[in-house]
């Protein structure tokens, strides 16, 4: 019964954050092509429900979404049920699971403290995380390390992406042209989330160089970086497709990961514990 809902709970986790990346993506777009002045990032996205009518209701959706999710990096990261291994790639691969499910179950923060009309520190998004190192001895070097953490799990993302890798979440889709839209948006996916954040981790490793974390930037400032540049329109709008295929990918593949397998393995490995 635990392993039926639980299914359900990390599908919920998909669907909830595939959605927040298509908006992002929208938002993208629209600035490409001139219909608004305002790139968001995930925060302005979440918060932003909360003026709308029933906007506490959607909040808590969003919070168990971001709950599921990160509960998939952290299933993903200890079991292993994806077979990722214990050599140096695979170890490495896992860190990067567990970091994603820790990172959800910190961006689910903020629609808690919306529900409840909480005083939040979670307002700047990425970059708050700068902000609150610098407050550490040593703060920059911390900033600097972090910075080549995200560079690592950006460029591990592009690899993902290039060789397909999460093929390996999929059951065999009967319908070809529904497999071959779940690989392509997959594939532009993450591959464009991999540049977008490792020019996110650059950013964070010379503010840490530098000493300066307002150097730091958060995905929603390093795509008005990349709209201000030559030809920017033109990247902005390929990275915000790029978003809304994640999305879309997401969305669609909540529908048919290996969950059967997974619990399997989950149950066998929690009964060794």
């Amino acid at each position: 019964m635990i392993k039926k809902y639980a299914k359900y709970f990390v599908r919920f986790g998909f669907i909830v954050r595939g959605i927040v990346y298509v908006l992002l993506g929208i938002y993208g777009v629209k600035s490409a092509i001139g219909l608004s002045g305002e790139i968001k990032n995930t925060f302005d996205i979440v918060s932003g429900f909360n003026n709308l009518p029933f906007g506490k209701t959607i909040l808590i959706f969003i919070f168990f979404g971001f709950i599921g999710y990160g509960s998939w990096g952290i299933i993903r990261s200890f079991f292993d049920p994806l077979n990722k291994g214990k050599d140096i790639a695979g170890i490495t691969t896992r860190i990067g699971y567990f970091s994603s499910g820790v990172s959800y179950f910190a961006l689910s923060v903020l629609p808690f403290h919306l529900i409840f009309s909480i005083d939040s520190v979670y307002s700047s998004g990425t970059k708050n995380i700068a902000n609150l190192l610098n407050n550490f001895t040593g703060g920059f070097i911390l900033i600097m390390i972090l910075g080549l953490i995200i560079i690592v799990s950006g460029l591990g993302q592009v690899i993902y992406g290039l060789k397909e890798d999460f093929r390996n979440a999929l059951i065999e889709v009967k319908s070809q042209n529904k497999k071959k839209i779940i690989i392509l948006t997959g594939k532009i996916g993450y591959i464009s989330r991999g540049i977008i954040y490792t020019i996110l981790g650059i950013f964070f490793f010379k503010a840490g160089v530098v000493g300066d974390s307002i150097q730091a930037k958060d995905s929603s400032e390093i795509l008005n970086w990349i709209w201000e540049k030559t030809g920017g329109s033109i990247l902005l709008g390929l990275f915000s497709l790029g978003l809304i295929a994640l999305g879309s990918y997401l969305i669609i593949s909540s529908t048919v990961i290996k969950f059967k397998k997974i619990f399997i393995s989950l149950s066998v490995s929690a009964s060794g514990i």
